[in-house]
């Protein structure tokens, strides 16, 4: 799997992501990512913001996919591995 995170660990919707990849025994790189700081390793470093021109944290890249957003990881995420128990399929639930 190719699966990175970019975030901080201080950051709750980065959190969210990683704690759900944990508890899933997910597969996935972790690269921490400095919000606000345009030098190398923050989010408006010219190279991160090709990634990701909104500049904020988490990103997900799998493979030629990439998200932003911790919602939207989440839910790519549950949809890709079936996660159900984590967003069930069944929106009454």
């Amino acid at each position: 799997m190719s699966l990175t995170i970019y975030g901080l660990d201080v950051s709750q919707p980065c959190r969210s992501v990683t704690w759900a990849l944990r508890m899933k025994n997910g597969d996935f790189t972790y690269e921490t990512i400095m919000p606000g700081s345009p030098k190398p390793g923050g989010s408006r470093h010219p190279d991160f913001l090709k990634l990701c021109p909104a500049g904020t944290v988490p990103v997900m890249q799998d493979g030629a996919t990439v998200l932003w957003e911790s919602n939207a990881i989440l839910n790519y995420l549950a949809d890709k591995h079936g996660w159900n128990d984590l967003y069930p399929t069944d929106l009454e639930k």
